[in-house]
């Protein structure tokens, strides 16, 4: 199951991502790969239910987080067919 947050004070201030484009950002290519992922809890974010609304929900400043987090592991990105280091 998805971890759920209990932080609701904040999310009023957040702009959340929901549905495809959570689903696209998350790097997730179908619905049923993100569903089977948070069926296992191996979502690398928190995500919220929202009453009178469908689906799951994560703050977009969290997902941009993880994704700079990701970003950063991998050092430099280059172009293709740049070397690296030359101008």
């Amino acid at each position: 199951m998805p971890k759920v947050g209990a932080a609701t004070q904040t999310l009023d201030e957040e702009e959340l991502l929901g549905g495809t484009a959570l689903r696209e950002a998350l790097g997730f290519r179908t619905g049923e790969a993100f569903r089977a992922a948070a069926r296992g809890g191996r979502l690398p974010i928190m995500l919220v239910k929202i009453e009178g609304r469908r689906g799951w929900f994560a703050s977009a400043r969290e997902v941009r987080n993880w994704r700079a987090g990701i970003l950063a592991r991998l050092g430099p990105v280059h172009a293709v067919g740049e070397t690296p280091g030359k101008d």
